[in-house]
């Protein structure tokens, strides 16, 4: 390497009479020289910083979507723990807290399916998620009739006819 640059200066050294005789010439092709380094190396960089800061957006989501999950255990977490006794028995529960209270409730376990006549008080009943009752964890899958009122500001929510898959047992530390 050090051979290659005393080269270079040194035909620089016997050419310095050229460049004196041209220096509007060789200051732009030199400063020509340095934009285009420029612009080469802030187009490389950019696209990395970009990259980077894709990944950091991608990372920053998946920790969203964790920290949400982790919350959702905690509350399972919380429900769990709360003694059977506590809990309404025609109680339907979702993360800890009552979300509605069935009626005509007909469980049948060997084809994993419950059926409710009307699940009443359901405003806080989340029916894309699973549900408690009992020592079941269930699953809606379908609604017959869903009947939604408000009475002096005060919102009630009923849900008539509803079938539920069996997904599972409520897991007793």
């Amino acid at each position: 390497m050090d051979v290659l640059i005393s080269k270079a200066v040194d035909y620089l050294a016997a050419n310095i009479g050229t460049l004196k005789d041209a220096p509007l010439v060789f200051v732009v092709a030199v400063w020509a020289a340095f934009l285009g380094a420029y612009l080469l190396v802030d187009w490389r960089y950019t696209a990395i910083l970009e990259q980077r800061s894709a990944a950091v957006e991608t990372l920053r989501a998946r920790l969203e979507v964790a920290e949400r999950s982790a919350a959702e255990l905690r509350e399972k977490l919380v429900a769990a723990s709360l003694p059977a006794a506590e809990r309404d028995p025609n109680g339907v529960y979702q993360f800890g807290r009552q979300v509605g209270a069935v009626q005509q409730p007909r469980i049948d376990e060997a084809a994993r399916v419950a059926l409710f006549a009307a699940i009443t008080g359901a405003t806080k009943l989340n029916v894309q998620r699973d549900f408690e009752y009992h020592d079941l964890v269930l699953h809606i899958r379908t609604v017959g009739l869903e009947n939604q009122a408000t009475i002096a500001g005060q919102t009630s929510r009923a849900l008539q006819f509803v079938t539920c898959d069996i997904v599972d047992r409520v897991q007793t530390p």
